[in-house]
């Protein structure tokens, strides 16, 4: 990270917000300061809403519904082929 402070953008995401990072070291909310700190010096905080793009198409198997034989489930793809996405 500092060899590209200054230097080149960096994008950082997560699906936590910035108030809930201290719990990722164990609680250390002073560590995590300082780390934000450093991090967003020069930067910018988007926050985004809506549905995961990564989840698309998933949300039966999310929310552990199953839809009958033969049915068909609404696809939140709108139309757009998903090639390239997760295997497994």
């Amino acid at each position: 990270m500092s060899g590209r402070y200054t230097r080149r953008a960096t994008v950082l995401t997560s699906n936590k917000s910035l108030a809930g990072w201290g719990e990722l070291v164990g609680g250390d909310t002073a560590l995590m300061m300082a780390i934000l700190d450093r991090l967003l010096h020069h930067g910018d905080v988007f926050y985004l809403r809506g549905a995961s793009y990564r989840m698309r198409g998933k949300e039966p198997l999310v929310l552990g519904t199953v839809a009958p034989a033969g049915a068909t489930v609404p696809s939140t793809s709108g139309g757009e082929s998903g090639g390239g996405g997760d295997v497994g």
